[in-house]
Formats: C-alpha cells, structure tokens, sequence
C-alpha cells in the first residue's frame, strides 16, 4: 500500500518545481536550475500516463532562448515518427536505457544504426545529428532517458516528416527497421 504512494507523492512534491506546458512538456519553475531524481521518477510517471508514452522537462525558460536542453524519457511503447529538422542539429546524451537510433536517405532506405545506451553500457552514450539528418529511435528498455541540446528559438513547424514515414507505429515498418543489419 505505502509503495503505491510513492509515484502521488513525487507528483505532489514535483508538481511546485515545473510549469506545465502540455500533457508532455514541463518547464522548470523560475530560479530553479537543476534536476534531481524525484524529478526523473516523475517524468518516468507523466511519460507512462500520456497516450504518446514520453514526457520532458525544458531547462530552458521557454521557446524563443536561443539554447534549449531538454530531459527526455520514452517508455518502449512511444513510436517516434522519422523526421528531420531543417534549421538545426541535435545531440542527445544517454542517461538510462537504451535504444536503436536509425538513419534514413530521402527514399526512406536505412543508411545507419547505432545502438545507443548509457556510458557504462559500452554502446554510444552521445551522438550529434546534423540537420537535414532524418532519424527515429526504436526504444529497447522499459524506459530511455537522454539529454537533448539544441538551438532556438524552437520552431515546431521545422520538425518535418519524409512522405514515406508512417504517421502511426506500423509492424510492417517495425520489422523493417528490427531487420536492418549493418
């Protein structure tokens, strides 16, 4: 009974640090410039509770700075559309779990995978992706935590998807993807 409290209370303790944006993003409340793991348990419980299954955290005080950097949790049932960015890179750092991140040419044909995971797990704990660079991940734990860093000011209408990428999880494309060998 008292462990089923655990996730209300950190809701509860959290929900004074972030103002919240959307279902999925969260900004730190004013003056407050760091993270803790109370935190990460309750982006790990927001990510669980939206149909989307991710959650984030902005550090950044909102869309217009010029640096953004944002903490990131998937849980292995979020489906993350292939996409590109067209006024700027990205890198994401791995904190928990891992990952496949897939490359694409503009036809939609595989040109890379990196596995991706946390510096301890041996795999790549950080990569750059350049823009124009279209990406997904494919999630492998329960849940994958990363850093992202990136430039403003965030344009939403920047963030494009190729034709060929399905809009929805697909198993067709899934196994398309879980096929690919280097």
């Amino acid at each position: 009974m008292v462990e089923n409290l655990f996730p209300f209370i950190v809701k509860i303790l959290s929900m004074d640090r972030f103002l919240k944006q959307s279902e999925e993003v969260y900004y730190l409340e004013k003056n407050k410039n760091n993270i803790s793991e109370q935190d990460i348990i309750f982006l790990k419980n927001q990510a669980k509770l939206n149909k989307s299954q991710k959650c984030r955290i902005c550090i950044h005080k909102n869309e217009n700075e010029l640096m953004q950097e944002m903490f990131i949790i998937h849980t292995n049932k979020c489906y993350v559309r292939p996409h590109f960015h067209s006024d700027k890179s990205e890198s994401i750092q791995v904190l928990e779990g891992e990952a496949d991140l897939f490359i694409f040419d503009n036809l939609g044909n595989i040109t890379d995978k990196i596995d991706l995971g946390c510096i301890s797990s041996k795999k790549t704990f950080f990569y750059k992706i350049d823009k124009n660079i279209i990406h997904t991940i494919i999630i492998k734990t329960d849940f994958f935590l990363f850093k992202e860093s990136t430039t403003g000011p965030f344009k939403k209408n920047m963030m494009i998807y190729p034709e060929w990428s399905p809009i929805n999880f697909e198993n067709k494309f899934n196994n398309y993807l879980m096929n690919f060998k280097k």
